[in-house]
């Protein structure tokens, strides 16, 4: 900011040099001076003017976040100096602290001494939105199997902003994907119309349905076999599952004791035709002839593994 002191000392000396210099026969003698003064000269008199505005401060631009649609409340700094009266008063059409609506908003700015002289300028508050969108996800999606690889599952995940009447939402894997059998994350990700995000995950679970044990095998636990006889384990794959014939199951059984308690885990033995765990299928019917020879008089746990993460456990007990 350009500042003079004993500026009316300079003026008064730019005149008496004007003067004595101007040529006497002159009637009027009108001329602008470095400092911006006018120095007339008219019926034997000297007059000196300050034509020179104030100079303002340098006025930024100013963005501001907000968590509200409306706007917000914007303070900022002006200043002015003159050279003849200092610092001088600055008024704004939007006064510092005055609330600005979201969006941007042109502040036109000036300021004048006391002699009139005027400057302005301008400069904008940009009210920007900073409120993330908010997902609206289901928590688990479960769907059955239509394939030993899972099943295609739709979903619908939506999202809502403050600002933005339709914000952006895209998930991984997307709505409509063939997913496997158990447990998959689908991850999703709203955006709004200001760069603002959102992420959030959920469950799509995929299981095989399935008749549970078949007879001879009671599926409220109740049943009892001899020990060392060959028990027929069977079960099929309903509704939405039944058309599948080449699902892997497995059988697993586990001893269980007096007070409930389900011990160590291991692969059931089989008879002939079969000599794994595995059940042999026949169109949507599954099968194995369990052999209890292995197995201890009491109550065991008999679990069929589907490869969709689910228990599926039943109780027998051998005498």
């Amino acid at each position: 900011m350009r500042r003079i002191d004993s500026a009316w000392g300079w003026i008064a000396a730019l005149a008496l040099f004007a003067a004595a210099a101007a040529p006497a026969h002159g009637a009027d003698l009108r001329g602008t001076g470095d400092l911006g003064v006018v120095i007339e000269r008219a019926a034997g008199r000297v007059q000196v003017v300050d034509t020179t505005a104030p100079e303002m401060c340098p006025l930024s631009d100013i963005m501001v976040g907000t968590n509200a649609g409306a706007g917000a409340i914007v303070t900022y700094a002006t200043c002015a100096d003159d050279i003849v009266d200092g610092p001088v008063s600055v008024d704004c059409d939007h006064a510092s602290g005055s609330f600005f609506p979201f969006g941007t908003t042109v502040v036109k700015c000036s300021a004048k001494d006391q002699r009139g002289n005027r400057t302005e300028d301008t400069f904008t508050v940009s009210v920007g939105d900073t409120t993330p969108p908010v997902l609206k996800m289901p928590n688990v999606v479960t769907a059955f199997a239509t394939s030993a690889n899972g099943a295609r599952v739709n979903y619908t995940v939506t999202a809502t902003d403050n600002i933005d009447p339709n914000p952006k939402v895209k998930c991984t894997p997307p709505s409509g994907s063939l997913f496997p059998l158990g447990s998959s994350t689908v991850t999703c990700k709203a955006t709004d119309a200001s760069g603002n995000s959102s992420q959030g995950t959920f469950k799509v679970r995929v299981i095989v349905k399935w008749s549970g044990l078949l007879p001879p095998i009671p599926a409220d636990g109740t049943g009892v076999f001899n020990q060392g006889s060959t028990i027929p384990t069977m079960f099929s794959l309903v509704g939405e599952s039944a058309t599948i014939c080449d699902l892997t199951a497995r059988l697993y059984i586990a001893p269980v004791d007096a007070a409930g308690n389900v011990g160590p885990e291991k692969p059931a033995k089989s008879r002939p035709p079969g000599k794994t765990n595995v059940f042999a299928v026949t169109g949507a019917n599954y099968h194995l002839n369990l052999d209890t020879g292995p197995m201890a008089v009491g109550k065991w746990q008999l679990r069929v593994d589907l490869g969709d993460g689910e228990p599926h456990p039943t109780m027998i007990t051998l005498r």
